[in-house]
C-alpha cells in the first residue's frame, strides 16, 4: 500500500500515532484490500517485542516503523497495514523509507 503522511503525533518514546492518506492499494495474496485509494486513516505501530514486553530495537521491522517518527506532512512510504477487529489500524511494516 503506498501512503502519504499527513501528520505524526507523538504519543511516548516509541508509539505514536500516523495520520495517512493512502494513494494507492495494492491487495496481496489474492484477497480483497481493507483499505481504499483516497482514504485517510490512523493507525499505530505494531512493534516485536522481546521478552520482557519491551520493543527489540534489534528488530528491522522495528527500526522501519521506528523511521516513521519523523515522516512530514506529504512524505510517501509503502507500508503494511492490518485492520484490528475493534476498527483500529495497525502498521506492520515500512517497506522503503
Amino acid at each position: 500500500m503506498r501512503i502519504t503522511v499527513d501528520s505524526v503525533v507523538i504519543v511516548d518514546t516509541h508509539r505514536y500515532r500516523a495520520y495517512l492518506y493512502i494513494t494507492e492499494v495494492m491487495p496481496q495474496g489474492g484477497l480483497p484490500a481493507l483499505a481504499e485509494a483516497g482514504q485517510h486513516i490512523v493507525a499505530s505501530p505494531e512493534f516485536v517485542m522481546s521478552g520482557g514486553n519491551s520493543i527489540d530495537g534489534e528488530n528491522q521491522r522495528n527500526k522501519n516503523l521506528l523511521g516513521l517518527r519523523t515522516a512530514k506532512p506529504g512524505d510517501p512510504f509503502n507500508v503494511m497495514i492490518s485492520l484490528r477487529s475493534d476498527g483500529t489500524w495497525l502498521l506492520l511494516d515500512v517497506i522503503n523509507q
